[in-house]
């Protein structure tokens, strides 16, 4: 959990989370880890989400 890892990185964990593997070819996979992520972030977080999927 990014919450449990130490204040001063949480800031770039938040902005860097990257999607890798099958599940990221299911349709708006992003966009849903985004929102889920963005709600449990504090308010003043930036969230960022990277999905890389090779066809």
């Amino acid at each position: 959990s990014i919450m449990k890892c130490d204040v001063d990185i949480r800031k770039d964990l938040y902005a860097n989370v990257v999607l890798s593997g099958g599940t990221t070819m299911y349709a708006g996979i992003a966009d849903r880890m985004s929102k889920e992520i963005t709600a449990l972030a504090p308010a003043s977080m930036k969230v960022k989400i990277i999905a890389v999927c090779l066809e």
